[in-house]
């Protein structure tokens, strides 16, 4: 198990250091009956090669205030993934933090790489859990209208697993619901 500070030394070397893996989660479309996505899936890795359990390094992450950062990680990550895919076809879901959600610097890494690239900005799926939604609903409906703006999609996980009310995020410009199962 690790300490607090091994926890906060794994993750800021992990960030330095590239010590983070992703893994591609298929996600099943009913409507269209097939894969039609990846749910970018965070791992890291120990100085022994070893996987650290999500919840080892997730939570000190979002109480050390690195979720941002380590969420700009991915989304740069994903972005390169997408721009390397040659069929054009792939699209990727990248789970969003709360401590992102008004972040300047991701929606910034997002616009350059976009310009940057031919990449088709509907291929990447932002998405945020119904609780961090309605925690961060101001910087959410921001952040939301920011991203469709570009062309991103933005997907709402979890839904119905809160006592939100609808009310509180229909103005969320939504392109995916995702419940639990």
């Amino acid at each position: 198990e690790l300490t607090r500070r091994s926890a906060e030394r794994l993750i800021r070397d992990a960030l330095e250091n590239d010590n983070f893996v992703l893994f591609c989660q298929p996600v099943f479309s009913l409507q269209a009956e097939r894969i039609t996505q990846y749910e970018l899936l965070l791992r890291l890795r120990d100085p022994h090669g070893r996987l650290v359990r999500p919840f080892a390094f997730l939570e000190p992450a979002d109480r050390f205030g690195l979720m941002a950062e380590i969420d700009r990680w991915v989304v740069e990550h994903a972005l390169e993934l997408l721009a390397r895919d040659s069929s054009g076809d792939l699209r990727l879901e990248v789970n969003l933090a709360g401590q992102s959600l008004g972040d300047p610097e991701l929606t910034a890494i997002i616009e350059q790489q976009i310009a940057m690239t031919d990449l088709d900005p509907a291929r990447l799926i932002l998405e945020v859990s119904e609780n961090v939604a309605v925690a961060n609903l101001e910087d959410c409906k921001r952040l939301a209208k920011r991203l469709r703006g570009l062309g991103c999609g933005f997907a709402l996980d979890d839904f119905g697993s809160t006592f939100a009310s609808f009310r509180h995020l229909r103005d969320l410009p939504i392109n995916f619901l995702k419940g639990p199962l």
